[in-house]
């Protein structure tokens, strides 16, 4: 008779034992909380392991899109996270992209958008918030950064402090250089 049971010493392992030799030890880092009795083998023992696990980690993205809408590189990071393998996390994250639950497209234009019109720049959406560049440059032109540029700067005392501020805020350098006149 082989049963599962956790490792005395580490609560994410699970040993699959036959009486009291332990045959084998599985890391699970998804949340484990009942164990059938017993299996007819390691591997039955392994399948299982697998079964719950997709099942646990697909309830958990369900959870999460039902919270708010999340890109198919965000939920594959949320999956992870949790605990779920990256194999089970991709497969679940494909199978809602086949089902038209995940639409990175207008995620990632409604949130490049709004960053935008908040007064943050292309880097910025690419390095903090993870926008996938082609698209931030395909939203964004020169001409609608300069524009941008030209009404923040009014809000400084100073061109350079209007440059530095922008800077940070993840602007083009030669927009800003072309904008803003430093040496007035």
């Amino acid at each position: 008779m082989i049963y599962l049971s956790r490792s005395l010493i580490d609560a994410k392992v699970v040993e699959i034992r036959q009486g009291q030799v332990v045959l084998q030890e599985v890391e699970v880092h998804f949340p484990l909380r009942k164990f059938p009795s017993s299996f007819s083998s390691i591997e039955a023992a392994l399948e299982w392991l697998g079964q719950v696990e997709m099942k646990l980690a697909k309830a958990k993205a369900y959870r999460l899109l039902a919270m708010r809408s999340y890109p198919s590189t965000l939920l594959l990071q949320k999956l992870e996270k949790t605990g779920y393998s990256k194999r089970t996390s991709a497969k679940i994250v494909e199978e809602l992209k086949e089902l038209g639950y995940l639409q990175d497209e207008d995620y990632w234009t409604h949130l490049i958008l709004k960053e935008f019109k908040r007064g943050y720049g292309p880097h910025y959406l690419e390095w903090k918030k993870g926008a996938p560049r082609a698209k931030v440059r395909e939203l964004i032109t020169e001409s609608m950064q300069r524009k941008k540029i030209r009404e923040l700067a009014k809000k400084f005392p100073s061109p350079q402090k209007a440059a530095q501020s922008l800077a940070r805020k993840g602007f083009d350098l030669d927009c800003i250089r072309k904008e803003v006149d430093l040496f007035s």
